[in-house]
């Protein structure tokens, strides 16, 4: 069934996209010109998570004009990405399938560090980097987000990362010090990546991709000069940091198993905070993959 047709399809989107009536009539435009590119969403099925997703956020159809995770794809692309990404949802169902406003926590990390979660959820502001965010919350403080997307590529279900940021509010930084010494040397973003591995592995996903630096959304032509824009943090160095490889100029395959380190491998004076971190990572690997472990919607207000 038809999500919606026509004029009336084109108006809606049109509207939520931005006050600036110059981005409504572009889109508007356009979509009459390419209006075969969106077919996929006029046409979603009632009732469907990309349906749904639709009905709730209809300037996801504004992909036809700007980028959407890799800088590198045309709307073609960008329109089957987001296809692929909502089937696979469907196909997994909860908790990946959630209304956009819940959050949904995967891990109490408060054994750890005080007041830390893992928590899932589809921050607006995040979607061009990916319509899922796992996060680590301070009680209701976001402190750092891995921002990705799911796909098939006919054979493995896929994600494919494209945003890794912290914050740049007061006292972040103290903040990452803090969590880093809680969590036996790990950085904030490491910790990230690999509780992200072990979420991956639960929901099936055998193969992660992750956006290389010159092609993040952001690098794309409809940011004019702010496109080419250094950042303080290079998304190349991290990935090659986390055992990524380079297997196209667009994107990184990061392994999708975690790796423990050797202790062998460590400095004696080291190797008790390296033992005690590998504890913890395989805590955590146990506790996502045990069987019946389900994240439990929360209810706090972010900030």
């Amino acid at each position: 069934m038809r999500l919606l047709s026509g004029l009336g399809w084109r108006m809606r989107v049109a509207r939520a996209l931005d006050p600036s009536w110059k981005l409504r009539a572009r889109f508007a435009a356009r979509a009459c010109l390419d209006g075969d590119v969106l077919r996929p969403f006029v046409s979603a099925r009632l009732g469907s998570a990309l349906h749904e997703h639709l009905e709730q956020r209809p300037e996801t159809a504004g992909v036809l004009l700007w980028p959407y995770q890799c800088s590198a794809w045309n709307a073609r692309e960008r329109v089957r990405r987001i296809v692929s990404h909502f089937d696979l949802v469907e196909s997994i169902g909860p908790p990946i399938r959630a209304c956009v406003e819940d959050k949904l926590e995967v891990l109490n990390l408060r054994g750890y560090s005080a007041d830390v979660r893992l928590i899932l959820d589809q921050p607006k502001w995040l979607a061009r980097e990916g319509h899922l965010a796992l996060n680590l919350f301070v009680g209701d403080h976001r402190s750092y987000s891995l921002a990705f997307s799911l796909f098939s590529d006919g054979q493995d279900r896929c994600a494919f990362i494209g945003g890794l940021q912290g914050r740049s509010t007061e006292g972040a930084l103290d903040q990452y010090k803090v969590l880093t010494k809680d969590f036996h040397g790990m950085r904030p973003r490491d910790l990230l990546l690999d509780v992200a591995r072990m979420f991956f592995q639960r929901i099936g996903v055998s193969r992660i991709y992750a956006v290389a630096e010159s092609h993040r959304f952001f690098r794309h032509a409809y940011f004019g000069a702010h496109a080419g824009e250094e950042m303080h943090v290079n998304y190349d160095e991290i990935w090659c940091d986390r055992g990524g490889i380079r297997i196209a100029p667009s994107h990184f395959e990061l392994p999708p198993t975690l790796s423990l380190r050797a202790l062998e491998e460590v400095q004696s004076k080291k190797r008790g905070m390296y033992r005690k971190r590998n504890e913890m990572l395989e805590q955590l690997a146990a506790e996502i993959a045990a069987p019946g472990a389900q994240p439990t919607i929360v209810r706090f207000q972010a900030t």
